[in-house]
């Protein structure tokens, strides 16, 4: 029964296998991430100061770092219904992100 679902679902989804669709999702989901960390935490500060409170206490990019993490989660659900395109679209997105986070980092001496 269970099974069957499960192949219902793979086959519905299966549409959606695209690399541009992991790319969109990859660039969503942590814009999400961070939207969701404002609203929850900092809902006293307009976006503006939110963005400056981040920039002058340095930590702009821990914080993008940390917004990137549910594309794992994003990742490994498009492995799992066998949606190897979307799944590299999102990988590569990831991967270019985090080097991007880390670009930044080095050109603001955050390192080390």
């Amino acid at each position: 029964m269970m099974e069957q679902l499960i192949e219902k679902i793979k086959a519905k989804v299966a549409r959606f296998d695209k690399l541009y669709v992991g790319i969109i999702l990859g660039l969503l989901v942590p814009v999400v991430a961070l939207m969701g960390t404002y609203f929850y935490t900092f809902t006293n500060y307009t976006l503006n100061q939110f963005f400056y409170f981040l920039i002058m206490l340095r930590v702009i990019t821990k914080l993008f770092s940390l917004c990137i993490i549910p594309n794992l989660a994003v990742f490994f659900i498009f492995l799992w219904l066998d949606m190897n395109k979307a799944a590299k679209g999102v990988l590569t997105i990831t991967f270019i992100m985090t080097v991007l986070i880390l670009a930044y980092q080095a050109h603001m001496g955050l390192l080390w």
